[in-house]
């Protein structure tokens, strides 16, 4: 396992092992499975990641829950309450939803 990302956001840091990404916390212990394979850095306590199967965008929070659920073909983290996403082909963006 590597740190794929030297830096911890929300308590969290990027890991990666055998092409799958992750999340660990400041002690090193696995706290969101390595199942992903993309993932970004959480902001605003929520941390967009994308699966092969469907292959899109989602958000999880930092106990590894989807809130919102994969829909998009690319997306951004959020800032400010709002984060970019690609759907069809065009770009927008969601608001946070809480």
């Amino acid at each position: 396992m590597r740190n794929a990302n030297a830096g911890y956001y929300n308590g969290l840091c990027i890991v990666q092992r055998n092409d799958k990404y992750g999340y660990i916390d400041k002690q090193g212990n696995i706290k969101i499975s390595l199942k992903y394979d993309d993932v970004y850095h959480f902001s605003e306590g929520l941390a967009c990641v994308m699966t092969t199967y469907p292959g899109k965008y989602g958000y999880i929070n930092t106990q590894g829950t989807f809130i919102i659920p994969q829909f998009f073909e690319q997306a951004s983290i959020f800032s400010e309450g709002f984060a970019a996403v690609r759907v069809n082909g065009k770009w927008g963006y969601i608001k946070k939803p809480f």
